[in-house]
């Protein structure tokens, strides 16, 4: 049991110690050699105003011109993980990179730090990997180039078909998760002021009532709530999710008033800046087959960071707004004296030559070793 989430480390030997002691190992880990005030991908730190401007589509336009650019050039096997491929060669892609290697985090902790920085520290941000989803195989089946939609959030808002993707992520969860996935989820709605948000609170007091006296109730009487638990989501659910059999009726709820949400903010006109924000959602990863050498040397993998464009604006044809997912860690450790611990981890084979494996890194650490 993790005692603390904040944790500063001096050496490479307390950071070992560290995560031995806390037992910090069912975790993804991601380094940093400064403080930035967000973790974000490549494409949501960029200006969000010259995103909008290219329209709904922004993502799509920006993956579909590279791919144009290089498609004779490729393989098949890269057409299929063309997120990751366009990820590493520096594509702007929603994809944040993370490792399973606590050894890797700490070097990109400290790579980098010039005289200059002498004061700075490096941060490692840990991401509980039961708190997560991995949807990899969602990714490679949906996301092959040139395709009209690489975005999560649009496909689940509009698209029936791809309904079964978010069934998969919040069905992996356990109820106690989902609550509180629910609870942000609440009091986003509570900010939007029309006639569809009043629904989604009316439904939820209806539900919660009910899911109340369930608690006092026989097991005969509990068939019968059941059913006034699926009469409300018939009458208050005006975005109904098909295929979910399977699901238990919390995550039936939960995917009906998200949906619901989403397209509530795509159809609202409110004439200024609306507060509302993504309510918290898990961590989603992918781990993507394609094994060059940087990614297998690294132990990389990815966060898929959600987003959502809408508009406030009647006046205006293209969206107005952005909203993105906040990647919270669960744990973080400061990194301080850097530049000594990345001698370090030189000792034991964990430099620039091995983690990046090109030619242009090799040659940098050569020079920095003989000069």
């Amino acid at each position: 049991m993790i005692e603390n989430k904040e944790y500063t480390i001096h050496s490479l030997n307390e950071y070992i110690e560290l995560i031995k002691n806390k037992e910090l190992v069912d975790y993804y880990f991601r380094g940093e050699n400064k403080k930035y005030n967000s973790i974000s991908s490549s494409l949501l730190r960029r200006d969000i105003n010259k995103l909008l401007n290219n329209g709904y589509h922004f993502y799509e336009k920006i993956i579909n011109n590279y791919y144009s650019e290089i498609a004779t050039n490729i393989s098949d096997f890269e057409r299929k993980n063309f997120i990751a491929f366009s990820q590493h060669h520096g594509l702007a892609t929603n994809l944040i990179d993370i490792t399973t290697s606590p050894l890797i985090a700490l070097f990109f902790s400290c790579d980098g730090v010039s005289d200059l920085l002498s004061e700075n520290s490096g941060y490692i941000y840990l991401f509980d990997n039961n708190n997560t989803v991995d949807i990899s195989k969602e990714i490679v089946e949906n996301f092959m180039p040139a395709g009209d939609c690489y975005n999560f959030l649009e496909m689940f808002s509009y698209n029936n078909d791809k309904e079964k993707i978010f069934k998969y992520i919040f069905s992996t969860l356990s109820n106690r998760s989902l609550i509180s996935y629910k609870d942000s989820l609440i009091i986003e709605c509570n900010k939007l002021n029309n006639t569809y948000a009043r629904e989604i609170l009316l439904f939820f007091n209806e539900y919660m009532k009910i899911s109340k006296d369930m608690m006092n109730m026989t097991s005969s009487d509990i068939g019968m709530c059941n059913n006034m638990l699926m009469d409300i989501i018939e009458r208050y659910g005006n975005a109904t999710i098909n295929n979910l059999e399977e699901a238990s009726l919390l995550v039936i709820i939960y995917l009906n008033l998200l949906k619901e949400f989403l397209v509530t903010l795509g159809s609202s006109y409110y004439g200024e800046e609306c507060s509302v924000n993504l309510p918290l959602m898990p961590n989603l990863i992918y781990k993507t087959p394609y094994k060059f050498d940087r990614i297998r040397n690294q132990e990389g993998l990815f966060i898929y960071q959600l987003f959502y464009a809408y508009s406030i604006d009647d006046g205006k044809s293209g969206p107005t707004n952005l909203l993105r997912q906040d990647i919270s860690p669960d744990v973080i450790i400061k990194v301080e004296n850097q530049k000594e611990i990345l001698k370090e981890l030189d000792f034991i084979g964990i430099n620039r030559k091995f983690v990046y494996g090109d030619y242009d890194n090799i040659a940098y650490y050569i020079n920095n070793k003989f000069f």
